[in-house]
This record gives C-alpha cells, structure tokens and sequence, in this order.
C-alpha cells in the first residue's frame, strides 16, 4: 500500500448508536480498515470545550487511520449548554464510547 492508504481498502459505518443517556441517542461513525483484524483502535472525541464541534472532524483522520489499519470511533457527546452544565455528562458519553468499542471488539474486528 502507498503512504496515502487506499480509500478502498476501508469499512466505514456512519452514525452508530453506541448509548442512550436522557433519552438522548449517541452516534459515532465508524471507520474500519478490511480485513480479519482484530486491529488497534481509537475513540475520536472532536474539540469545542465540551460545548460546540462535530464527529465530522474526523472524517478524514477515520479514513487515513483505517486505511493504515487503525480503526477509529469518532464520536457525539452531550454538549453543555447555557441552561444545563453537563459535566461530568461529556465524559461519560466518552466513557461510553469506550465500552462499546470493547464490548463489541469482537464483532467490530477490534482489539479490546
């Protein structure tokens, strides 16, 4: 494979549930390289001070990291807003983020 990886040679799956917390579902997108794996993985958890930002910044890091076989879990978290602080909420949607990705490492092709 070249240093720019192959598009081709990844998996991506788009706005998985991974939590319900206050009735609010958790996506993240998924981006998988090919394979039988189990390959290493990350959670991509985007900036913006727990209070702005979007999964879709990883877009482009997901599809270089699976191609060079890493899978990345780039995820939503619950914003605090002017209202409601919700802390530690955030990071429980990360926490989350992480148990999904190694309770279901098996089926993903990932490395708990």
């Amino acid at each position: 494979m070249n240093s720019a990886g192959n598009a081709n040679e990844i998996e991506t799956r788009p706005g998985v549930t991974y939590a319900t917390h206050d009735s609010v579902a958790l996506a993240g997108d998924l981006y998988l390289p090919k394979g039988a794996g189990p390959f290493p993985a990350l959670v991509g958890v985007h900036g913006g001070g727990w209070v702005q930002g979007a999964r879709a910044q990883f877009q482009h890091w997901g599809r270089y990291f699976a191609a060079h076989g890493v899978a990345l879990f780039a995820i939503s978290y619950r914003f605090a807003t002017a209202k409601q602080k919700t802390f530690p909420h955030a990071v429980q949607d990360v926490l989350a983020a992480i148990q999904y990705v190694r309770g279901n490492a098996k089926d993903l092709r990932i490395a708990p």
